[in-house]
């Protein structure tokens, strides 16, 4: 294998062995082996600038995607600008390391530590672990409980005495309405069969009576908003009881609505809790 040399004046004999791989110069350098997949970033200008720019690129990630965490964590629910990533994807982050992989590899392997830190940071810290790889193995057995909501908008919805039937033709075990309408409840109105209750705005069908553990009117978004709900229901199964909440909060949405279709900033902020 033939001699290496630095622009420092230093030489390197490598071994056969090494070949594709590369090594650091005394000056700090990187300089790969020719041979194998090294020899294509060893020459030329576009080796040159794959060298020098690889190292930046992958260490650069990897304090970029940790700003963004921090950032994430810390403003997610106190700046509009962080809402909005927060309703939105994260996993394009990932995009980059296909390519910086391969550049690590070629240049010089090390490089892989930031690259893997920066994806394990992704994953964890701003996807939540959530990359949907459970649904490949399955549903896990156990008692099957079919609800179905819907919000009707209260008086609004013209078709409002046809929304219990139409749900109810979905064969649920529960139905969850939000802004119902009291009149929602009438016997000519709930089919046969389902038991009707009504908590403020939030109206349930279910097959059997449900008792109600905890009622709250836990927020008011000022103008932007209304108050929120949240009742939880203990509804009785065939191997003991679960827990199902009903929830009607005011959400950034109106927010994301107007910054969308109108660029205004302000509503934004006044819909972040």
């Amino acid at each position: 294998m033939s001699t290496i040399r630095c622009a420092c004046g230093r030489t390197y004999q490598p071994k056969p062995e090494h070949a594709g791989r590369s090594i650091r110069c005394k000056c700090g350098r990187i300089l790969p082996i020719p041979g194998g997949a090294g020899h294509l970033a060893g020459s030329g200008l576009l080796g040159r600038l794959v060298r020098r720019w690889t190292p930046w690129a992958c260490w650069g990630w990897l304090i970029g995607v940790v700003v963004f965490a921090v950032l994430f964590w810390w403003l997610a629910d106190a700046h509009w600008t962080a809402t909005l990533i927060l309703y939105g994807p994260r996993w394009p982050l990932l995009l980059p390391v296909p390519v910086l992989l391969v550049a690590a590899v070629v240049v010089d392997r090390r490089l892989l530590v930031p690259v893997l830190v920066g994806v394990l940071v992704v994953l964890g810290p701003v996807m939540g672990g959530r990359t949907g790889w459970r649904t490949l193995f399955g549903v896990p057995d156990g008692t099957p409980l079919r609800i179905v909501t819907f919000n009707m908008r209260g008086g609004q919805n013209p078709l409002w005495q046809e929304v219990v039937p139409r749900l109810a033709g979905l064969n649920p075990d529960l139905i969850l309405i939000q802004e119902c309408v009291e009149t929602i409840g009438d016997p000519a109105v709930v089919p046969l069969g389902w038991v009707f209750r009504r908590d403020t705005n939030l109206c349930l069908l279910s097959r059997e009576p449900v008792g109600v553990v905890e009622s709250l009117d836990v927020i008011r978004t000022q103008e932007d908003g209304m108050s929120g709900l949240v009742v939880a229901y203990p509804v009785p199964l065939a191997d003991g009881h679960v827990l199902v909440g009903h929830v009607h909060l005011e959400t950034p949405r109106r927010g994301i609505e107007r910054f969308r279709w109108g660029g205004e900033v302000a509503g934004m902020s006044r819909s972040v809790l």
